[in-house]
């Protein structure tokens, strides 16, 4: 196992559903005879009498095969603790290049999409949280893809993303539903602002299109 990877021990898992250990221990051989992985191999710890007792320690792949099947509200508690175990292990944003900017946010939309599909039951309300949560604005969008920001909102107008509404790009109301962008709207003293954002799911979107099209006309 990668020991750069997330992992949670079987007695964690049962710390955060109230589960009995021995119990989730049985589930995850359970579950490890339905992948066929026969071969894989417990740990141990020591417990309060000094004595040795087997663990399992799961990769998140396989924390969250396991508790597919578990009650929602047990589910929500470890995709929690995961969560928080991976954002500890996450380097800061403003350290990323473009690239790695760009590899980062692929990479957790894909656990996001994972995790709203384990998750259905809390639905909508808990998806549109999680497709807004760090989104950047269109300057910083169009420096990680690699264009000036002035040409990237007129390629995305272009395109049929957005639309110059006064002195601020806005983007249609389809994109919006589409997850791909946020609008925030705030109001200081009568003064009504609009700031446009791109969502993770927009950033991946838009970069799959653009930096392919840049490949090939070059």
């Amino acid at each position: 196992m990668n020991t750069n990877q997330i992992t949670m021990t079987s007695r964690q898992i049962a710390e955060l559903t109230g589960k009995r250990h021995d119990n989730v221990m049985r589930d995850i051989r359970v579950m490890l005879d339905g992948l066929g992985l026969l071969n894989f191999e417990a740990g141990s710890y020591l417990d309060a009498n000094g004595q040795m007792r087997p663990e399992y320690r799961l990769d998140k792949d396989l924390v969250m095969t396991l508790i597919t099947g578990y009650d929602v509200k047990l589910r929500l508690s470890v995709v929690k603790r995961l969560r928080e175990l991976e954002e500890a292990a996450t380097p800061s944003l403003a350290s990323m290049t473009p690239m790695e900017f760009i590899e980062y946010q692929y990479q957790r939309l894909k656990q996001l999409e994972a995790e709203n599909t384990l998750m259905a039951p809390k639905a909508e309300a808990h998806d549109r949280f999680m497709f807004t949560e760090g989104s950047r604005s269109l300057r910083d969008t169009a420096k990680a893809l690699g264009f000036g920001p002035v040409k990237f909102n007129k390629l995305l107008a272009a395109d049929g993303y957005l639309f110059k509404q006064g002195k601020s790009w806005e983007p249609y109301v389809q994109h919006l539903e589409a997850g791909l962008f946020v609008l925030n709207v705030s109001e200081a003293n009568g003064v009504v602002t609009k700031q446009t954002r791109v969502t993770p799911l927009g950033i991946t979107k838009l970069s799959q299109r653009y930096t392919t099209n840049k490949e090939e006309s070059q």
